[in-house]
């Protein structure tokens, strides 16, 4: 019984909430939704990487391991928080939402256009979108340990 309840409310919080289950993607008013917002997120990055790792720390001290360690534990623990969440509201969305065949619905959307980007799968991956500006925050702790060689252009890509 206590299961039971368990996916009710999960159910509930990740799927039928009503900010989910009314998002509707509209490019140009959903937050995120236009590529100057995308432009702005990869320049924004750039110019923090490089206004850090140019200009700002090599004046500072670095930041004693314990203190570093505690801040990547607490960002890892949001990115585990907030992945446990959209592989959860990911399956729940998709098995709640999804027309017969289920399975088939799951890889690809009906073709043609005929899938409105709406509702809560459309959510989580929006969700998802965004979760990756906040991924950026990798880079930031590493500049932080100055751990200059870990950041190479091809990790910042």
């Amino acid at each position: 019984m206590a299961a039971a309840s368990l996916l009710s409310r999960a159910r509930w919080l990740l799927v039928e909430h009503p900010a989910v289950a009314s998002f509707r993607w509209q490019p140009g008013r959903t937050v995120g939704a236009t590529p100057s917002f995308a432009a702005a997120v990869i320049c924004g990055y750039l110019a923090a990487v490089l206004v850090l790792r140019r200009l700002v720390l090599p004046r500072l001290p670095a930041l004693p391991p314990p203190a570093l360690r505690a801040l990547s534990a607490a960002h890892n623990a949001v990115l585990l928080a907030l992945s446990a969440a959209m592989a959860g509201g990911c399956a729940l969305s998709t098995a709640a939402t999804a027309p017969a065949p289920r399975w088939a619905w799951a890889f690809c959307f009906p073709p043609r256009g005929a899938t409105e980007a709406s509702g809560p799968v459309f959510f989580w991956a929006h969700v998802f979108y965004l979760s990756k500006v906040y991924e950026l925050g990798d880079t930031l702790l590493i500049l932080l340990a100055h751990r200059v060689m870990r950041t190479s252009l091809l990790y910042i890509q």
